[in-house]
């Protein structure tokens, strides 16, 4: 397998990670444009919603260089690996809202199935949990720990 693909996949994985880290670290300070309290009454309000913006178009960039990277990590290793076309219908679907669920579906089955070419039973783990929506950070994260076994070996 495609030693390139798999860390650009792995770097990819690793913006994901930190691109959640940042929303859900905005949403906890409830730094949210669609906040239920509206602190532009404030100056030390407007600032915090300033703030929020910022946050949320960082996790924005972070997420589309993510894309890419996975991506092109998909098309690396697509000639030994069938099912690469797979994962990247999958990334486009994660793009369009109601169709993202779908998305992470196939990326998910796309993990599975990669664990299960290069007999990887922590890689099916996260791709299993990737499908699951409340816990599919868990399964970004075992997928990280995972690539990086696979390309140490």
């Amino acid at each position: 397998m495609d030693s390139v693909g798999l860390n650009k996949i792995k770097t990819a994985l690793l913006f994901y990670i930190i691109g959640a880290v940042v929303a859900f670290t905005a949403g906890f300070l409830g730094l949210s444009i669609f906040s239920v309290f509206f602190f532009f009454n404030t100056i030390g309000g407007f600032i915090r919603e300033m703030i929020a913006v910022i946050l949320l178009l960082i996790v924005i960039v972070i997420y589309i260089i993510g894309l890419i990277y996975m991506w092109d990590g998909f098309s690396k290793i697509e000639p030994e690996f069938e099912n690469a076309g797979i994962g990247k219908i999958g990334l486009i679907l994660t793009l369009i809202p109601f169709l993202n669920i779908i998305g992470f579906i196939l990326l998910g089955i796309t993990f599975y199935l990669l664990g299960e070419k290069l007999n990887s039973s922590m890689m099916k783990v996260g791709g299993i949990l990737t499908i699951i929506p409340v816990i599919n950070f868990v399964g970004i994260i075992i997928l990280y720990v995972a690539f990086g076994d696979i390309i140490t070996k």
